[in-house]
């Protein structure tokens, strides 16, 4: 790991010097006047050193942040997932949660618990997210778990060679 030539403290991003110190430098040299920075210790670990927002350093104004919106990033990130691989169909995110497989009946809390996550949405006509024109018709859509997903494409790869 090459440390900055400026601060010797975090990894090299741009010409040797980490982004703070490359942002740095180039206000200095713009003629732009720098804020003074707030070196206090960190109420987080203790460390002393450059404060952050809500009195910590870095590192933990990272891991306080990620912590707090955890939840609200997980339920973002799977809304888009959803969308993005089956049109987000209301009454298939119900069927699924309702039903669970259509060919061997587990559960999607069964299936979470097992494989840690959720059942699989299989695009019958093959047409899903990587297709040209992706057909996300809830009658072309199916509801599987793992297991059943795999075997029914290795049936497909057998039939066609």
């Amino acid at each position: 790991m090459k440390l900055c030539m400026d601060c010797n403290e975090r990894e090299i991003d741009f010409k040797g010097l980490c982004l703070r110190c490359y942002k740095r430098r180039q206000r200095r040299e713009q003629g732009i006047p720098m804020k003074p920075e707030k070196i206090r210790a960190c109420s987080g670990c203790g460390t002393v050193g450059i404060i952050t927002g809500h009195g910590l350093c870095e590192k933990c104004y990272s891991k306080w942040y990620w912590r707090k919106n955890l939840q609200k990033s997980r339920e973002y990130i799977r809304r888009y997932q959803q969308k993005y691989h089956f049109g987000a169909h209301p009454e298939v995110i119900e069927r699924r949660e309702r039903d669970g497989c259509t060919h061997c009946g587990i559960s999607n809390a069964e299936h979470k618990a097992t494989f840690g996550r959720e059942l699989t949405v299989h695009h019958i006509d093959g047409m899903g997210r990587t297709s040209a024109r992706p057909n996300h018709d809830p009658s072309n859509l199916l509801i599987l778990c793992d297991r059943c997903h795999t075997r029914l494409h290795s049936n497909e790869r057998q039939a066609a060679s």
